[in-house]
């Protein structure tokens, strides 16, 4: 075999694209690529609002009355 490290390295990159259908992306939770990255900038930029949202979305025995406990890091 004289096939170089970089020639099989280069077979293991994937860059095409595969655009969901548009009736995939209208059942889905988050329908869009922007939607997408609002929700990522938000958990970036304001976590507690993030994990609000999310954890309203669940059914709980009694009302949660704090979102985060500590810091980012270390929650």
């Amino acid at each position: 075999m004289s096939e170089s490290s970089s020639d099989i390295q280069s077979t293991m990159q994937e860059h095409r694209v595969f655009p969901p259908s548009a009736e995939f992306s209208a059942a889905a939770q988050i329908k869009t690529k922007a939607e997408y990255e609002a929700l990522y900038r938000q958990s970036m930029e304001q976590p507690e609002v993030f994990w609000a949202e999310a954890a309203s979305e669940l059914e709980w025995f009694a009302p949660w009355t704090q979102v985060l406990a500590g810091e980012m890091g270390s929650a």
